[in-house]
């Protein structure tokens, strides 16, 4: 208790110095435009040195020329804003007079039982001082955690999922997202190395499509490639083109992204449809498979086919 007040009365300290200093400083929000953030920076720092009578700034603007992020005026294709920029944009000009559906933004505390777990971590003792796990975790994951995600995606999946082997757990959904077109186009790249397959730098989604798909696309180095959905109007709802499907995949596919419940339409794959994309797949054995689920527990019209009699079951 004694260390903790003394860290406590540093920190407060520390914060009080900080208040005191001079700052000076310019916060740059170009909406995420790496161009146009480039030229704002150098507008900045030559205003800077302006100031300190350093006249010469060419340099920077050569610098950053050759680096290829600021050398036309207009930002280039892999750097215009996406639809959720556009749209969060759009429900700021708006303010009370709009609704952002795009996002998510919780609007209710965490659970109690979640905050008192975490103040009973914080207030435990062992060997009379703090028990806080101030250490870093197994690198694929907290063992009782992955032993819990084990357990509960056994149930999932109908099959024991080993915790040690089968399950990591990820810094959220993008980052778990990330590794695991990284992984599948590391294999992909293993398998032509040793004559197995052609280059497979294809990573193939059904559109429309989650928008952060075509970033880390194009932050692996790969190419999307996309199949759309067909809209039937007596039903209202999307389907899926199993001959588009088929006709995109081939030795180029490294990846298959199957996001279901769908984003940004909602549309829960059903039981024929998600077989149809198994029967195509079989077809090309290389192929990773990447079942996008983060909606599953959102479904309130399950699809034809689906455990309607299981809640636990993933969506399909």
């Amino acid at each position: 208790e004694d260390s903790i007040q003394r860290r406590l009365e540093r920190a407060r300290q520390e914060l009080e110095e900080y208040k005191s200093m001079d700052w000076d400083y310019i916060v740059l929000n170009e909406e995420g435009n790496p161009a146009a953030g480039s030229r704002a920076l150098v507008r900045h720092l030559q205003d800077l040195w302006m100031r300190d009578g350093t006249e010469d700034v060419v340099a920077v603007d050569v610098a950053i020329e050759a680096g290829g992020v600021a050398a036309s005026s207009e930002p280039s294709k892999a750097t215009r804003k996406n639809v959720f920029v556009e749209f969060s944009g759009l429900a700021r000009k708006l303010g009370t007079d709009g609704v952002d559906l795009g996002q998510g933004f919780p609007n209710f505390d965490p659970p109690d039982f979640v905050v008192q777990a975490l103040r009973d971590e914080l207030e435990g003792q062992s060997g009379g001082g703090p028990r806080i796990r101030h250490q870093y975790t197994r690198t694929a994951g907290h063992v009782p955690l992955v032993e819990i995600i084990a357990e509960r995606y056994s149930e999932h999946l109908a099959r024991t999922i080993d915790p040690m082997r089968e399950v990591a757990v990820t810094v959220g959904a993008t980052g778990g997202l990330f590794l695991a077109l990284q992984a599948a186009l590391a294999q992909a790249e293993r398998n032509h190395a040793s004559g197995a397959s052609a280059g497979s730098r294809e990573i193939v989604v059904l559109e429309p499509f989650f928008e952060l798909y075509r970033s880390q696309a194009q932050g692996l180095g790969a190419k999307l490639r996309t199949v759309p959905l067909q809209f039937d109007q007596e039903h209202r709802s999307f389907q899926l083109d199993v001959e588009a499907l088929r006709e995109a995949l081939g030795p180029q596919t490294a990846a298959l992204i199957v996001n279901t419940p769908h984003n940004p339409t909602g549309k829960a794959f059903d039981k024929e449809e998600l077989l149809a994309i198994a029967e195509v797949v079989r077809e090309h054995p290389h192929i990773c498979v990447i079942s996008d689920e983060v909606y599953k527990f959102m479904i309130f019209d399950p699809p034809d086919g689906s455990e309607t009699d299981a809640a636990d079951k993933p969506a399909g």
